[in-house]
Order: structure tokens, then sequence, then C-alpha cells
């Protein structure tokens, strides 16, 4: 089956799509059109589509529709408008909430730490963004799509872009001074529980005598914007938020952002800093640094005393690059992007993720077997 996923009007829908689906149709081809509606709910991060009801997401609405037509699938088309060289806010949501299409457990794929298939069949993958962009974004877009690809163990993939290059806004530079102003943005669905909240104490304990702000309200100098890797890219519901506050934002205030996954290669958040960087263009904001933190599960899991214990050895690039971002926020300058690999073996850590991921299963009266059941 050939599933088509967009965000188009019913009108594009009803003018575009069925030609374009005749055409490109083997004869035999059966070809699924799924809308992403405003309505759908962001993931939420349970992991429930892997520990209780696995394949399938079980937030009760268009969501699950997708999860059961791409487990039917031999090739998924998006069609999409390019935000920030991603997909729409209402397209990522549905995207997001696939990730039960993946196994919980992990293996390597091509180097990197990925989910092992629950399906035999390999997806064909293809992008259709549409809309004006910038040739940072076009770049963004294809790093994206092979990320994506890699991530869904695509048998190949391919990205085309419609409309117009538009240059990238210019930014001024606001110098900084001890009385400036910083914000942070928690862009993660568990706001105060998660890695992302430790991640920005662990930051804000780096910017003595700064006055720290929690959300958008207050007109900063600098917005650390920090949030989970979700499906390679950032969570659908903080991307409606940054597509609501790419207008009114202080003109050339700094963005600092903080990405973290759950994956053992800090180097797989690092096309979510690019779409990052790209908002902050979008936004006539001046870009400081962006910060891709790897095995950030680690953090939730070992407890501090313990982390600290550890600041001369795996915790030591850690500590480093916090270091380094916070000096940048301090002198209002900005720095290399920089993504951060923990110094312990990677075996040992995929191995623990599989195993806490078979403890929820158990918990909800799982098998192994029906945790890798397969939808129909």
């Amino acid at each position: 089956m050939h599933l088509i996923l967009h965000d188009l009007s019913p009108e594009q829908a009803q003018q575009y799509l069925p030609a374009a689906s005749a055409e490109d149709a083997a004869p035999s081809e059966t070809v699924a059109l799924l809308a992403a509606a405003p309505g759908v709910k962001p993931c939420t991060g349970c992991f429930l589509c892997w520990t209780k009801t696995p394949g399938e997401c079980v937030i009760p609405d268009r969501g699950q529709e997708f999860c059961r037509l791409l487990a039917q699938a031999d090739k998924l088309t998006i069609i999409s408008r390019c935000y920030y060289g991603g997909f729409s806010p209402d397209v990522k949501a549905m995207i997001d909430r696939h990730i039960g299409y993946m196994l919980p457990w992990f293996h390597d794929n091509e180097g990197e730490m990925h989910h092992i298939p629950r399906y035999e069949r390999r997806l064909e993958l293809a992008w259709h963004l549409y809309g004006d962009t910038t040739e940072a974004e076009r770049e963004t877009a294809r790093c994206y799509c092979a990320a994506n690809a890699r991530n869904l163990h695509a048998v190949n993939h391919s990205v085309e872009l419609y409309g117009n290059v538009e240059p990238s806004r210019l930014s001024t530079t606001r110098t900084q001074g001890s009385g400036m102003k910083v914000a942070f943005i928690n862009g993660s669905p568990n706001k105060g529980k998660g890695v992302t909240a430790m991640l920005l104490r662990f930051l804000e304990e780096r910017l003595p005598g700064r006055k720290i702000f929690q959300g958008w309200d207050e007109p900063c100098d600098a917005y650390v914007i920090a949030f989970p890797l979700y499906v390679d890219g950032i969570p659908s519901g903080f991307l409606r938020e940054l597509v609501k506050h790419e207008q009114g934002l202080p003109p050339g205030a700094r963005v600092y952002a903080v990405v973290n996954n759950g994956f053992y290669e800090g180097g797989q958040n690092a096309v979510a800093i690019s779409t990052a960087r790209n908002w902050c263009a979008r936004a006539g904001l001046a870009w400081g640094q962006g910060v891709g933190i790897g095995s950030g599960e680690i953090l939730r899991h070992i407890p501090l005393p313990v982390l600290n214990l550890f600041g001369h050895g795996s915790m030591k690039k850690f500590n480093r690059v916090l270091d380094t971002l916070a000096g940048h926020i301090l002198a209002g300058g900005g720095g290399e992007d920089i993504c951060n690999t923990p110094n312990f073996p990677r075996a040992p850590y995929m191995l623990a993720g599989s195993a806490t991921f078979r403890l929820e299963g158990k918990k909800n009266g799982l098998t192994k077997r029906e945790m890798e059941r397969r939808l129909s």
C-alpha cells in the first residue's frame, strides 16, 4: 500500500492528489490518503505504544489511524509545508505518534544506535515539501530526510522541495552585560520531570547573577530553547510554539539550543539543531550555539551523587560542553554547534535501554513476544 500523509486543504487534496496518485501508482497498488488534522494531539513520550498497547498509540484520535495504515504500507509519501527545514506542526504531530512502528529494542544501524524494525517490509520514503524556503532550510530538509530514513530502516528515500528561495533574515547582535535577562524555554512534553528540565537546571547553575525567566512572556536578551529529540526533529507541540513566537521577540536577541536524545550518539541531534537555527533566522534573531546531548536517559536514571563521581570520566565531556555553552551565554556571543557523546561503551547502554522497556512491558503484563506484535 502507498500511504500519502499530507497537510493540504480539502480543495487542494481533491485537485492534486487523485491525479498524482493515479499517475505514480502501480496497477496493483492501493493508495491511502490521510490528512494531518489540526486537532491531532502531540506525542507525550509515555512509550505505552511499546509497553502497553504494542504498535499502537493510546491517544484516541487520528494519530491511531496513521499507526494502523503505516503498518500496512510499502511506501510513505509525506506532503507538507516546509517549516524551518522540516514538517508543518500538524504533520509533525502525526509523525511523532508513529514510534510504535518500531520495536523498543536497540541495535546498531549504519554505525548509530536505533530501534529494531517491528515489520519485515521496508518502506520507500518520499518527502515533498512546499513553500518559500531558504537555502539553509533546504539543506536541513535533505539531512532530515536521510536521518528519518535511517531511523525507519527505509530501503530508499527522496526529498523534493517546491517554492522560491528566500534569503535568510539578517539580525544584529545585542551586547550583553551583567544585567542581561535570559529566558529558559522548556519544549519537553514532560516539562519539569524529564531530562530537559535537568539540563536547564545544570545550565542555570553556571549562569550566576543573571536574571532567569521561564517561558516566553518576558522580553529577554537571550533565549535558551531546550527540548528532547522526537523522531529526528523538534516535538510537534514545541514546533507549534516556535511558529507562534516567530514574530514579536526582541530583534537580535541571541538563541541557544539544548537538544537531548535517548540514543547513544549526540550527533543524532544535529538535524534538530539545524531546524532550530533556521527558526532563529526566520524570527530575526541571532544564533548563539546549539548543543546536542546523547544518552540523555543516563541523567534521569542514575542518581546525581553517583554521576558526580564521574566528573573525571564519563561526565567530563558533558560538563565541559555545558561550561562552554554557559560561557557563550554570559559573553553574549556564539560558537560552533557541539554534539556530545559520552565516554563509556555503547553496547552496555543499548542493552540497558532495551532491558528498561522490557521491564516496563512486564509491569503491564506483556511478554516479550506480545510486545513485538504486529498490527494487521
